[in-house]
């Protein structure tokens, strides 16, 4: 198992679930993971459940991240909340589906998911 360990990113992930296993076998503890790496291999995840589930092929994912920056100015890495975007040519209720299909979201602590804002693209 890949174990990846930069700054820790247990504030966002859901200490009862822990791990991701992702396509091809290959599991990761998410909270070992440097947070711009997890955020982009949510980001990914998202993505492909979303095409795969509303059935297209352009998908924009972007996640903000928000962080306390007096802790990070104490070389603390803790992100506060996050908050995904998501743009697609579907519907809200397809959008959201994909989002709940995706294995790393599924980990992710859901009080740290201050909101999922869908947008109907072209």
């Amino acid at each position: 198992m890949p174990v990846i360990k930069f700054f820790e990113a247990k504030s966002l992930v859901d200490a009862e679930k822990g791990k991701a296993v992702v396509e091809g076998g290959r599991e990761f503890e998410l909270a070992t993971l440097n947070p711009s790496f997890m955020l982009s291999m949510l980001s990914a995840c998202i993505g492909k459940k979303v095409a795969e589930n509303a059935g297209v092929d352009k998908v924009s994912v972007s996640i903000e991240a928000y962080v306390n920056v007096d802790k990070l100015l104490e070389g603390k890495e803790e992100i506060e909340h996050i908050v995904v975007r998501i743009r697609a040519p579907a519907s809200e209720e397809a959008v959201l589906k994909g989002v709940e299909n995706c294995p790393v979201f599924k980990l992710i602590d859901k009080s740290r998911v201050k909101d999922v804002i869908v947008e109907k693209s072209l």
